[in-house]
């Protein structure tokens, strides 16, 4: 069976986004040769392939000659951003308590990512792992995921508190002088990101819990989770797409990293043609729309990336039989 495609949030790269935008760096021009869609940066729950967010990373920082990208975005990176993610996270009374929970509920976020957390004699191991990269490098994106995982350690331990010992999943990295990391001893050999700590950190209380709605966040994470097989995880990497228009089998295989032939096949072992996939990925987002929202059909027609409302509704009845107006009043009847 084939993995899934490795996906990740959209507001895992807000940061960087607002940083370039307040350097004049031609964002969007960025972002469209990565290919990745504009408009859907909106949403921060938006999930987007992995390796296009390390095409636009790196490409960012070669072409602007930005050397550690990552570390020049530190004040801006925050849990308490990351929504629900972070809220749950931050609900913890202790440290340790922050760190178990930030393992389990990151299944629910991003995919292709693995933490972990390991204690040995008086020091423990905050780690972090791209596992799918492929043997790509992804400097920014390690040092983002670090800069997350110091943010958490420090709401324990102290905004000034640094480590004395750090591992890098990447060999890139440039001087770090007038950084307090500079003066932390940086493995970039094991193939993994972590940050050692002293144990007794463990148990330091986490500070002010945010006030939320603990089944709520749980819940909404769990209903946008990454799939966890390739169809599903190919098709909530071409959601974001549709409104730019029908997106073609050639940039499907494109995300999936495999040519259009093995998709073709790879959709045929679930039955499935692409024209198929995308209908059926029209029809669910469709149903979203018409009972989530107060959309009218010409705007509905336009998420889905149809011309008009009339080959939406036309889309609408060899579906389901009746039309998006008709259903629409029935479930709110």
């Amino acid at each position: 069976m084939a993995p899934p495609i490795p996906l990740l949030r959209v507001v895992n790269l807000s940061p960087i986004i607002t940083f370039l935008e307040e350097q004049g760096t031609p964002t969007e021009q960025f972002l469209r040769r990565a290919k990745l869609p504009v408009y859907a940066l909106d949403d921060p729950y938006t999930l987007l392939p992995c390796h296009q967010v390390i095409a636009f990373l790196e490409d960012v920082s070669h072409q602007e000659g930005i050397d550690n990208l990552g570390w020049r975005v530190e004040n801006r990176v925050s849990l308490t951003e990351y929504g629900a993610f972070g809220r749950l996270i931050l609900q913890s009374l202790t440290l340790g308590e922050a760190l178990l929970t930030s393992i389990r509920t990151l299944r629910l976020f991003n995919s292709g990512v693995h933490l972990w957390l390991q204690v040995r004699g008086e020091q423990a191991w905050f780690g972090h792992q791209f596992t799918q990269l492929n043997g790509l490098d992804f400097p920014c994106g390690i040092q983002i995921a670090l800069l997350l995982m110091l943010d958490l350690i420090q709401k324990a331990a102290g905004r000034h508190w640094y480590p004395q010992e750090i591992y890098l999943q990447t060999p890139q990295i440039s001087n770090l002088n007038h950084h307090p990391l500079s003066c932390t001893r940086i493995d970039q050999t094991q193939g993994f990101t972590a940050i050692v700590f002293p144990r007794s950190f463990l148990s330091l209380p986490l500070g002010q819990t945010p006030l939320a709605d603990h089944q709520a966040d749980l819940d909404l994470l769990q209903s946008l989770a990454p799939a966890l097989d390739f169809v599903g995880s190919l098709q909530q990497a071409l959601t974001p797409l549709l409104r730019e228009n029908y997106p073609t089998i050639e940039v499907a295989a494109e995300i999936a990293q495999i040519s259009v032939r093995t998709l073709q096949r790879r959709l045929a072992e679930e039955g499935l043609t692409y024209s198929q996939l995308i209908s059926r990925l029209r029809y669910q987002r469709a149903i979203y729309w018409l009972v989530n929202s107060d959309l009218k059909m010409i705007e509905i027609a336009a998420e889905l990336g149809y011309q008009d409302a009339a080959h939406f509704t036309r889309a609408f009845k060899r579906w389901t039989g009746v039309s998006p107006q008709a259903f629409r009043r029935d479930r709110q009847s």
